[in-house]
């Protein structure tokens, strides 16, 4: 860690509120960001950031440093989410509507609006699709754009393990969109 980090840290671990506060401004942004392109509900997203920033409230006097403070908050986001599809299982829908207007396309022409808004839908529908743990791996490496050895660090598992199932998770992903895109774009004409 950097004396700035070190000094941060040491301020954390005391209780120190300012430092909490700069803790919270620096990664509350990517950390529900991450959360809620795992879900894909809003409202959820948003409890489950909360509940991340209570856990590292709580457990910040006990961190030892052994793997990056970014790492550590992303690793105690990854069990949020964990928990959270685990729990909702069965009963748990993506909600596409909400994660295709956060995805707005900005396109000018109205014609690459529609098929990029189709696209985007398409898309999340298969990312949705894909079982937590997979996704999870795509959103960290392709949308994040975490390294191998953070994401192996953030979900307790060894690089070439990450590799592996980051790859089945793009194979599965790709055979989704294909059939997906397919079948909206025949749908059509």
């Amino acid at each position: 860690m950097t004396n700035r980090g070190d000094k941060l840290l040491s301020r954390l671990q005391r209780g120190d509120e300012r430092a909490f506060r700069f803790l919270v401004s620096q990664f509350q942004d990517r950390i529900f960001s991450y959360i809620y392109r795992s879900i894909g509900h809003r409202d959820d997203a948003r409890d489950l950031c909360q509940d991340v920033f209570v856990s590292v409230a709580r457990a910040i006097p006990r961190f030892r440093g052994d793997s990056s403070l970014s790492t550590w908050i992303y690793q105690i986001a990854t069990n949020k989410i964990r928990n959270h599809v685990t729990r909702a299982k069965g009963r748990y829908h993506l909600d596409i509507q909400d994660l295709e207007s956060s995805l707005a396309s900005g396109a000018p022409d109205p014609e690459q609006v529609a098929t990029g808004e189709a696209l985007q839908a398409v898309i999340q529908e298969e990312l949705a699709s894909l079982p937590a743990d997979l996704r999870v791996l795509i959103v960290l490496r392709d949308i994040e754009g975490h390294d191998y050895a953070e994401i192996g660090r953030i979900v307790e598992a060894p690089t070439g393990t990450v590799k592996s199932r980051l790859h089945r998770a793009r194979a599965e992903f790709k055979q989704g969109m294909d059939k997906r895109w397919t079948s909206k774009t025949e749908g059509q004409g």
